[in-house]
């Protein structure tokens, strides 16, 4: 925002303006609320700014991290003398807003004598109806909200200028490695220009709608674009692409004599190709063909930034003194396109051109070597590959080495980006020409290089993580898997091979899982929120359970849930691979949530203990080195237990699994007693709940645990105990769909119904353990006909399981 602006903006908002000061004066050396509603964060900088030449108060600018409203405060008006009045800003920015709220709904009336001055909160629509959700009696204690706005003009003026600055951030930013994330996420922006688009877009397309305000061909290409980028999301996939091409249209027939406009263009044809990439990746039977179409509009989008850089004149490099270095930044977006097409000659014409772009950038260089190295293998030239790829590594070692040293004088951004690069290039790039290198090494038949190619091979896996390039992972694994069995270590070839078929499950490539338990999934491709769970817990009313449980944790009334049920139903995995990463995702009453699973009956306090420690280890603040510094009984760890709900803010939810093995583990009733009595006194406790799965043939025990220490919860009741059963035939038949569409193993419909009868037992139910087990042994022989079915006899079912 300019301060031409100003006066303007000033006038407008006067009204406004004089009855905060107005709440300020008589709000003077007492506690008072003030609400401000102002939807543009600029709107609210201009006018602070201006308030703060002629009156006395503090503004206190909230963290992404900030979960109480007092504290912050506190942490902020340090000075002996109490303000005239405290500006809270930042509300927009807090990632768990509900839970801020929440705690200063509950400690509202400590903020009359620790705060002897008006606080005003300046919020946004969206902020203000999250505070009435979850903090309704504190904001009870304000008047109706003064109400901030941009004239009409002003505004469009901001948004001309905002959309201008997101395509030159966008350009001359160095977060060019967003397409190694499969989908390839957009380009990120700052956080100012990020809450812009998110939240502050939507504000501005209404209030321009309200005033039927007319708008220019350039702004409205800006605000597609913009509405483009919120809709490039898997489910609004169509509507994003008509945005974008709607955009560029504009830019495309605008007269360039009147505007530069390749800025634009540019951003919006790397825009279609993320879009492409990312429409081929999550429809894999057009890969080839979205893939096609990512590169022709990469090219155009290169050819625009080699333009740029050979435009010397002086106007334009006064004007755009950073679009030289564009095409050194965005040039392996097309690279790693090619790769995937597998077009080698056009990938080592690219390359060499980035070789000659690259020379003061060892992270990018070492890229280019990889690239031309995977180009000769392709073409047979075996030793030329060994050789790039050796450069590779030798300039990723040098980076490692230098990188603080890169620039005599670095800026804190030219460090912090320096790091980056040789962070992400150890993550996706080093793994990768090691496995070149190997590959080169055993192609040339030469016995001397195969223990060399071996040592490759195996750093190519020590430095690939799955979650990464779960692709190279899985070539890395077939090719040592196969020289393994060629150097006759049979154990080491079946050992990387149980590997593989664990990945494969854990990333949703493989439908069934055997006698496994489902582990929480992994996706390859999106992460999403919601998608905490495998497959098979969003399939046939599984996920329905996990959020049956996660509701009934998440009341106050319930401290106990006991989850029973027949063996092989399905208790263990639907806890580790539903029940603890929901949890997790969860707030109740302003708490996080801390599940903490134990399945180890033979010191079960000394398990607890060592669980909390591994989920506490990845917290903010957890002290390093973890250290018990009390005797351990049910008395001391509980109290430990609570303190750490109490200083962290979190309902902690102990999971006790497989439950009874701790029966066989402790036979005499004088050894579970104490147990016994620390459930018991859990249950009693503030924030930490219990939650027991057993099976059925075990329920009668906890009777004992009722009777001996006086429990006051019924267990046998309906709102303590939770069945799970077998499936179906109808749920069999939804789950064998859903598993196998995930993993594209694709089954004849006249075999998924031969199957769900054969599964069905006389009572009309499906065991999951034995669907498991089937589907397994079915994807292992790759049988997804009816024909090859039925040729394994009489029992199909019995040959697959006996095989």
């Amino acid at each position: 925002m300019y301060q031409a602006d100003l006066p303007e903006i000033v006038t407008h908002n006067q009204t406004a303006l004089d009855n905060l000061q107005r709440a300020i004066t008589l709000g003077d050396g007492q506690f008072s609320l003030i609400l401000v509603r102002a939807n543009y964060q600029r709107l609210t900088q201009l006018l602070l700014s201006h308030l703060g030449q002629t009156h006395r108060f503090q503004t206190v600018r909230l963290s992404a991290t900030a979960r109480s409203l007092t504290e912050a405060i506190t942490a902020s008006v340090a000075s002996v003398e109490p303000p005239a009045a405290v500006m809270v800003t930042g509300f927009e920015t807090v990632d768990a807003l509900d839970v801020l709220f929440k705690t200063a709904n509950v400690g509202r009336n400590a903020l009359l004598t620790k705060f002897p001055y008006p606080v005003v909160l300046w919020m946004t629509d969206a902020v203000l109806q999250a505070l009435t959700l979850h903090a309704a009696d504190l904001k009870s204690f304000a008047a109706v909200p003064i109400q901030i706005d941009y004239p009409l003009q002003a505004l469009i003026e901001a948004l001309h200028r905002s959309a201008d600055e997101i395509f030159t951030h966008i350009l001359d930013s160095h977060d060019a490695y967003f397409w190694h994330d499969s989908p390839p996420r957009l380009p990120s922006l700052s956080a100012y220009l990020k809450i812009l688009t998110e939240q502050e877009l939507p504000f501005a397309i209404a209030d321009l709608e309200q005033h039927a305000a007319p708008l220019d061909g350039a702004l409205q290409a800006s605000l597609n674009f913009l509405q483009g980028r919120e809709a490039h999301t898997p489910e609004r996939l169509k509507v994003a692409r008509e945005y974008y091409e709607r955009s560029l249209a504009y830019w495309l027939q605008t007269d360039k004599t009147v505007e530069d406009t390749t800025d634009q263009q540019a951003v919006l044809l790397l825009h279609l190709g993320l879009w492409w990439q990312t429409y081929g990746e999550l429809q894999r039977s057009t890969y080839l063909a979205s893939y096609r179409q990512a590169r022709r509009f990469y090219e155009r989008f290169i050819h625009i930034l080699r333009q740029q850089r050979h435009d010397v004149s002086p106007k334009k490099r006064h004007r755009y003194p950073n679009r030289p270095a564009r095409i050194a930044t965005f040039i392996h977006i097309l690279a790693a396109t090619l790769q995937q097409l597998e077009d080698w000659d056009a990938l080592s014409t690219l390359a060499n051109e980035g070789r000659e772009l690259h020379q003061s950038d060892r992270v990018r260089l070492a890229r280019d070597y990889g690239y031309l190295a995977e180009a000769a293998l392709a073409q047979q030239d075996w030793q030329q590959a060994q050789h790039l790829a050796t450069e590779a590594l030798k300039l990723l070692e040098q980076a490692v080495t230098t990188q603080a040293a890169e620039t005599a004088d670095p800026t804190p951004v030219d460090a912090v980006n320096s790091l980056q690069a040789v962070v992400l290039a150890l993550r996706y790039h080093q793994g990768r020409y090691y496995f070149l290198r190997g590959q080169a090494k055993l192609h040339q038949g030469d016995e001397t290089l195969l223990d060399d190619a071996l040592r490759d091979l195996e750093n190519a896996r020590q430095r690939t993580e799955p979650r990464y390039d779960f692709s190279l992972y899985r070539k890395i694994l077939r090719t040592l898997q196969d020289l393994y069995f060629a150097k006759q270590r049979y154990l080491d070839a079946f050992a990387i091979k149980q590997e593989q078929r664990r990945l494969e499950t854990l990333m949703g490539l493989r439908a069934f899982i055997g006698a496994s338990t489902i582990q929480p999934y992994r996706s390859s491709s999106v992460s999403h929120s919601s998608d905490i769970s495998p497959v098979e817990m969003r399939a046939s009313g599984r996920q329905q359970a996990v959020d049956h449980l996660v509701d009934r944790l998440l009341q106050p009334q319930h401290t106990l849930v006991i989850l029973h049920g027949l063996s092989g139903v399905g208790k263990s995995s639907l806890l580790r691979g539903g029940l603890v990463p929901a949890l997790k995702q969860s707030t109740a009453e302003g708490r996080t949530t801390l599940p903490l699973l134990i399945g180890n009956y033979a010191s079960w306090e000394i398990a607890i203990l060592q669980t909390l420690q591994t989920a506490t280890a990845s917290l903010p603040s957890t002290p390093p080195n973890f250290q018990v510094s009390f005797p351990i009984n049910g008395e001391t760890l509980l109290a430990h237990l609570r303190q750490h709900a109490q200083d962290r803010y979190q309902q902690i939810v102990l999971i006790f699994d497989q439950f009874e093995e701790f029966f066989f583990e402790r036979p005499r009733t004088g050894q579970r007693l104490p147990l016994y009595r620390f459930l018991r006194d859990c249950l009693n406790a503030s924030y930490i709940k219990v939650v027991i799965a057993l099976r059925d043939d075990y329920f009668h025990y906890l009777l004992e645990w009722e009777r001996l220490t006086t429990v006051d919860i019924d267990i046998l009741s309906q709102d303590t105990r939770y069945y799970l059963g077998n499936f179906t035939p109808q749920e069999c038949e939804t789950v064998i769909r859903q598993l196998t569409d995930n993993a594209q193993f694709y089954l004849e419909e006249a075999l998924i119904v031969a199957l769900v009868k054969d599964l069905t037992t006389s009572n009309g139910e499906v065991r999951p353990i034995e669907l498991q087990v089937v589907g397994a042994e079915l994807q292992r022989e790759n049988i997804t006909t009816l024909r090859r079915y039925e040729q394994l006899g009489d029992d199909p079912v019995q040959s697959l399981v006996l095989s």
